[in-house]
């Protein structure tokens, strides 16, 4: 096995397959100190002259993701000489099976400098020289830039945007960084370096794989240092692009860009569902409530004490508008039928989250009266260890499941709200969260075209046992 005894040194492992070896390279293999857990360090003894992809800085070579693989392989000696065998004859075939991860930080040091590089829309810089627009967040340095107007004098530091093109080989150096840029451009920067004055590149770039050609950037502190080459260092950088930012809201979150979605209620459930909603993608919102948040909501609610006692909708509308751009339509009223009749025929699926006997009547009726649209209803039964959730497609709830019952048991009411004396819900914040999820689950596939979609009309989740109810999730046929 290896690493046995703390074993660390030279090794000349067989560049061929297992037992066969016509041929041999000598390669240093270091124990780090977290051996078995970690893989060891494996790099050529005679350092390459440049590094090809799945190298780091240092010339060692990244044979293993970690993350996945669970059963540790590197501890066996003939499975290393294996798996560096394989990264050797990928290499020298310029990985032509690769995905094409177009990560380029990995391949510089980090730079010392603590600061945060933010970019919103590349091709608006690209080919630039920029102004630097620092704020401060959270004690972080986060550094913006915007297209310089005038020239390039009276400013100590330098910032430019480049692209780089389509890489073949990893950028991972000044002179690489160099080879990639374009005569103008290339002169400019020498000269800046050469006059020993620093600044920030940010580079786009291409890498094509597998999966196709994938566009990323990175931002590189150049150190300039007369009469040597620069220090190239990276920096975090931060792209804030619609695009990018979209990337982790589900593969619908293109589908349900440009489509509009109302919330009626927005306390504890419609709060949430409005949230994953926005994250979701969804373009625009309107939201109906006509109730003030009170410090006492909170714990089951999406805003903290801080905005009490402003308007439910008018604390949401701010966050989500703060948070994700999303449009947002705010009504702070009680919901009568012609707005409910306006929602029903301009937007397209109304989320009823009031838990309110009234408003549920009121937008069954007149859903079968507007006929085309689309409604959504949301509620935690049983003091919240059931959740509801049915949908209801111009009017007809025919495929809906039959009324619940209430559980044959009964609690005495602990607390009651003070003036109207309803009873307050002892349903927690993790059953609120849990039924805003699953009505925006039914919600985004209610907003795919009907052959598309994928789950039932109506569910029942049990999230406690039920004496009635089997421990699974209940559905229409």
């Amino acid at each position: 096995m290896l690493g046995e005894a703390g074993w660390n040194g030279s090794i000349e492992i067989p560049i061929s397959p297992s037992g066969t070896y016509r041929t041999r390279k000598a390669f240093v293999v270091s124990i780090p100190d977290d051996f078995p857990f970690a893989p060891p360090k494996v790099r050529a003894e005679t350092p390459p002259s440049s590094l090809t992809w799945h190298h780091s800085p240092d010339g060692s070579l990244c044979l293993y993701r970690i993350d996945n693989e669970p059963s540790r392989p590197w501890e066996s000696v003939q499975e290393l000489f294996d798996r560096v065998f394989e990264w050797s004859t990928r290499a020298q075939a310029q990985w032509p099976d690769d995905p094409g991860d177009p990560d380029l930080a990995r391949y510089f040091k980090r730079s010392e400098l603590d600061v945060v590089v933010e970019a919103s829309d590349l091709d608006a810089l690209v080919g630039r020289l920029l102004v630097k627009i620092p704020r401060t967040c959270a004690g972080a340095q986060v550094w913006g830039y915007r297209p310089r107007a005038g020239g390039d004098r009276g400013y100590k530091e330098w910032a430019r945007c480049v692209d780089i093109g389509t890489l073949k080989k990893p950028v991972h150096s000044w002179k690489t960084i160099l080879d990639r840029l374009d005569n103008v451009t290339k002169q400019a920067l020498q000269q800046d370096v050469g006059l020993g004055r620093s600044g920030v590149l940010i580079a786009r770039y291409a890498r094509a794989g597998t999966e196709g050609a994938r566009t990323a950037a990175v931002a590189l502190r150049i150190q300039a240092a007369r009469g040597s080459e620069p220090r190239v260092s990276v920096m975090d950088f931060m792209d804030t692009s619609p695009a990018r930012l979209s990337i982790r809201a589900g593969a619908d979150s293109e589908l349900v860009a440009d489509r509009t979605v109302a919330v009626v209620g927005v306390g504890a459930i419609g709060s949430f569902a409005a949230d994953l909603l926005a994250r979701s993608g969804v373009g625009s919102l309107v939201l109906v409530d006509g109730d003030r948040l009170y410090a006492e909501n909170c714990v089951r609610h999406l805003a903290d004490a801080s905005y009490a006692p402003m308007p439910k909708v008018e604390a949401v509308r701010r966050i989500l508008t703060q948070r994700y751009g999303t449009s947002v339509t705010a009504y702070e009223e009680t919901l009568k039928p012609a707005r409910a009749i306006e929602l029903l025929q301009t937007a397209d699926v109304v989320i009823d989250a009031t838990a309110n006997s009234a408003v549920h009547s009121m937008l069954e009726y007149l859903a079968e009266v507007v006929g085309e649209c689309k409604l959504v209803k949301v509620a935690l039964q049983r003091d919240g260890e059931v959740v509801r959730v049915d949908r209801i497609e111009g009017g007809d709830a025919r495929h809906c499941l039959p009324r619940l019952e209430k559980a044959s048991r009964q609690r005495p009411v602990v607390h009651r709200d003070t003036g109207c004396g309803d009873p307050i819900s002892p349903s927690t914040p993790w059953a609120v969260m849990n039924a805003a999820a699953i009505a925006v689950r039914y919600t985004i596939d209610f907003l795919r075209p009907r052959m598309r979609r994928k789950l039932t009309d109506s569910v029942i989740e049990v999230l406690l046992p039920q004496s009635d109810l089997a421990p699974s999730a209940v559905t229409s046929p």
